[in-house]
């Protein structure tokens, strides 16, 4: 056989497969199952998982939209517990997100990454962006909310519930390096509120830590009081020190009469014994002329450690009252004790219905006034 017809029937075959090709190319749908071309533009439907490998110095997958008023990729999900958008980081080492989002914009309420529930009425504890870390220690967190300038890590908002919320076993934690470890306002309510049901628990619990001069708790206000405080018992102190009611008083009454005789020197009244701390001292009793003939004088003085105060009265047929107003501080317990003592050059005084009430307050100080 010549060459000639060799070459002849060589390009009938390759011409006859080409047409078979062709025809089969044709015949086939767009996408029509497992095996087929992905053909872009067009509908493609496949009942199987699709898989693109390799190793690439970029990502494995780049879908760029110029279009900026539609998505790059869209992935739905037709119900049930998986997600529409699934990502990876499948290794140990590294710290590659699972997925990230990432926005140029330096437009306003601009976002990285966007999550909506859009029905209006979603179930209990559903949540538009769930952040979870499976972790059993103390490390990592379930979401993490981070600005490089001075702006906020992580910003909540409601327009009818709760902004943030956070619930945890331990509670809720904030901490400030530099600035304040918990800052709230409100411009026309509370700007931090505490609330707790624990029996012997507070509803507010502030501690100073460190070795520095500080306040557990310090309140300010520029027009009103720095705190207010109210208890459903009239009775019951409104503070408390060292578990104890404060401010508090220790009030003791003496009604029966003492003789004062007239030697100009002190005899005791009434003893009021107080524990260790800073008192406001109340004191009054009554005096009269032992002889009923209205001419005597008396000298009454309470005294409190080192402090005292005087009160002197010349009395008539009437009964005369005596009052004071004492402040000291007591390193350790204490009393405070009335002394009157009546002149030599008049007559003897009677002494009864003796009050002295002791009110501990926060500190103080006695001061000389001009």
């Amino acid at each position: 056989m010549s060459t000639d017809t060799n070459r002849t029937r060589r390009r009938v075959l390759f011409a006859a497969a080409g047409a078979v090709l062709a025809l089969v190319v044709v015949a086939s749908p767009a996408g029509a199952g497992v095996g087929d071309f992905f053909r872009l533009g067009q509908t493609n439907t496949a009942d199987a998982t699709s898989l693109l490998t390799g190793t690439t110095a970029g990502p494995q997958l780049w879908v760029s939209n110029a279009n900026g008023d539609y998505a790059g990729i869209k992935a739905e999900s037709a119900g049930g517990f998986a997600a529409a958008v699934y990502g990876l980081h499948s290794s140990a080492g590294g710290t590659g997100a699972g997925v990230q989002g990432i926005s140029q914009s330096t437009e306003g309420s601009a976002v990285g990454v966007y999550g909506l529930l859009n029905s209006t009425t979603p179930g209990p504890g559903s949540a538009a962006v769930w952040g979870q870390n499976n972790g059993t220690g103390f490390s990592g967190y379930g979401v993490y909310g981070f600005h490089a300038g001075v702006g906020i890590g992580v910003f909540g908002r409601s327009p009818k519930g709760l902004g943030v919320y956070g619930n945890g076993a331990r509670g809720g934690s904030f901490y400030g390096t530099t600035g304040a470890g918990l800052e709230g306002y409100s411009p026309a309510n509370d700007g931090v509120r505490a609330s707790s049901r624990a029996a012997n628990k507070s509803g507010l619990w502030a501690h100073h830590d460190g070795s520095n001069f500080g306040y557990g708790l310090f309140a300010q206000s520029q027009v009103g009081p720095a705190i207010g405080m109210s208890g459903p018992d009239v009775g019951q102190a409104p503070l408390t020190f060292n578990g104890k009611p404060f401010p508090s008083a220790t009030a003791g009454r003496k009604a029966t009469l003492v003789l004062v005789p007239n030697d100009d020197a002190d005899h005791p009244i009434a003893s009021l014994n107080v524990g260790p701390g800073a008192y406001a001292l109340i004191a009054k009793a009554n005096v009269w002329d032992a002889a009923h003939e209205g001419y005597a004088f008396v000298k009454c003085r309470l005294y409190a450690g080192s402090d005292s105060d005087l009160t002197e009265s010349e009395m008539g047929l009437d009964v005369e009252a005596v009052s004071f107003a004492l402040f000291h501080s007591f390193a350790t317990a204490g009393s405070v004790n009335l002394l009157c003592q009546a002149s030599h050059l008049a007559h003897s005084v009677y002494v009864e219905n003796t009050d002295i009430i002791a009110i501990r307050v926060a500190g103080g100080t006695n001061t000389a006034m001009p």
